[in-house]
């Protein structure tokens, strides 16, 4: 793959029903990416760096977030089109539901749930519990719900409908934690890493298994 980005990449995502990666970067581009014939295929400069991207189930769209806001924008053959900016400071994670027909967007310790064919946040799809950033989101197969781990060493599965409603959660002493899954098919496992180079298997909100990966892991 040519034409790399000439800053840092700070965000990543690849699109479920085509053959594309796309990534951004404090360069203030963001390029999309043919994984199957190794080939840049978008490269799309902005007003200024971006911080996070996430690609629409679809393949048609791809939220940005910059210094200031969040940039909605279509993809097309040769080049990105932006229809709509939310302003939100601060994003630094982006990700759509399996539908997406939502998205979440993280402002530091704060998670805030977007419709994403209107683009407004209704008024009780803003999540916070997290005593410190927000490092990543995972949503639960059917969209009903998510998971959310943090720096502050808390894993939080949360219910869209009631916001103050956390199914389970996990707190972990001393480690900052950077990645989160859930296992699809309704068993609720998760699956997280963090700075204690371990990879935990948590079943409601306990540690069921803990393996060293030996390595720092992340997203």
């Amino acid at each position: 793959i040519y034409d790399f980005h000439s800053s840092s990449v700070t965000g990543l995502d690849i699109c479920i029903r085509k053959q594309l990666i796309v990534t951004c970067s404090t360069d203030q581009s963001v390029r999309i990416w043919n994984y199957a014939t190794k080939s840049l295929e978008i490269c799309k400069y902005q007003s200024d760096e971006c911080f996070a991207v996430s690609f629409h189930p679809s393949g048609f769209h791809i939220a940005v977030a910059l210094t200031d806001k969040i940039l909605l924008m279509n993809v097309f053959s040769n080049d990105l089109e932006q229809y709509k900016a939310i302003q939100i400071k601060g994003c630094h994670e982006i990700q759509f539901s399996n539908g997406g027909h939502l998205f979440a967007a993280i402002n530091d310790k704060v998670i805030n749930v977007y419709n994403f064919w209107t683009c407004e946040r209704p008024t009780n799809y803003q999540f916070n519990a997290h005593l410190n950033k927000v490092r990543c989101i995972h949503w639960d197969e059917d969209d009903l719900g998510f998971v959310s781990s943090g720096i502050d060493g808390a894993i939080y599965s949360w219910v869209l409908k009631d916001n103050s409603q956390r199914s389970d959660e996990c707190l972990a002493k001393n480690v900052h934690f950077y990645s989160v899954v859930k296992e699809p098919g309704g068993r609720g496992t998760i699956y997280a890493v963090g700075s204690d180079q371990m990879i935990r298997e948590i079943v409601e909100g306990k540690d069921a298994h803990i393996f060293d990966a030996g390595a720092p892991l992340s997203q």
